[in-house]
């Protein structure tokens, strides 16, 4: 949608929908991986996912700026979509559940 956003105001609508989208995705994603790991390898669970956290921010930044200078912002956007969608699919994907 920020791929689109051809106005200010649409811009501001797009990024506080973006906002809610991410607040409320932090807490799942803890809470799936709080649910998926045996309970003595938490911590190391969370640990692994806030590395990752952070590896995708610094990394996808980095990445997505070289994106903006060559190929616009329009397209920057839509590649984040596209991104985003696939870690989308990703988290479907059916997985094994610890047991107890």
């Amino acid at each position: 949608m920020l791929a689109l956003a051809a106005s200010p105001r649409a811009f501001l609508g797009v990024a506080a929908l973006y906002g809610v989208g991410f607040g409320a995705a932090q807490p799942v994603l803890l809470a799936m991986t709080a649910d998926r790991a045996a309970p003595g390898e938490r911590g190391r669970a969370m640990g692994t996912l806030y590395t990752a956290w952070e590896l995708g921010i610094s990394g996808g930044s980095m990445l997505l700026g070289l994106c903006a200078t060559t190929l616009g912002y329009a397209a920057t956007w839509g590649t984040a979509a596209a991104i985003a969608g696939l870690g989308a699919l990703a988290a479907l994907w059916p997985t094994a559940r610890p047991r107890g």
